[in-house]
């Protein structure tokens, strides 16, 4: 982008890419849940997994006088649309990128005996390697501003994300089925060869 002397958009980009970054590493906990799984497993064995219209919602808590979501998504804006010609300027090689999601029970369960549950990698963990996908920009904005700072109600923003493809993964220790040790991804690439090799 700074080849088309874009600098502003360039830094908008690399500031939103960090921006997200730091949030998974440092504060993973603003993401409160996610929704639209269920529509990347449509399957319709007379036209195989095709994704249409795929799209995942990642609700954040309500956001702080910082506005840290917001900012990021309003940096992305900037980056990626142009509001003079409404169109994209940003090149689709640059808007798409992976996301894998995990879904696993991270609570510890008391066992019959009294006894708690074992390692929490024991039960079953499902995996969705998203690929290509791209953010959704969405104009709105549902904040109520007003005077009185008493009265203001923080809104819960949302990061909608566009999916085109998905391979999913999984793998279940309690139920031995997939040796599972530490690669989710490798195991489930070989699913056959692990079925086949029973463990233990």
């Amino acid at each position: 982008m700074r080849n088309r002397n874009l600098d502003r958009r360039s830094q908008y980009l690399k500031d939103f890419v960090e921006g997200m970054y730091e949030l998974q590493r440092n504060t993973p906990y603003v993401f409160k849940s996610i929704n639209g799984l269920d529509k990347l497993t449509d399957f319709d064995s007379k036209r195989g997994q095709r994704l249409r219209e795929a799209v995942i919602k990642l609700t954040c808590i309500s956001e702080d006088i910082g506005l840290k979501i917001k900012t990021l998504l309003e940096m992305y804006r900037k980056a990626a649309w142009d509001d003079v010609y409404q169109r994209y300027v940003l090149p689709d090689i640059m808007r798409y990128f992976r996301l894998i999601v995990y879904v696993f029970d991270a609570r510890a369960v008391q066992m019959g005996n009294g006894m708690w549950s074992p390692d929490q990698s024991q039960f079953p963990i499902y995996c969705y390697e998203l690929a290509p996908c791209e953010f959704i920009i969405d104009s709105r904005d549902t904040m109520e501003l007003t005077q009185d700072y008493t009265a203001i109600k923080m809104n819960e923003p949302v990061i909608s994300i566009r999916v085109h493809n998905v391979r999913t993964y999984s793998a279940n220790r309690l139920f031995q089925r997939v040796k599972f040790v530490g690669d989710i991804m490798t195991a489930g690439q070989n699913w056959d060869q692990q079925d086949v090799k029973a463990v233990n």
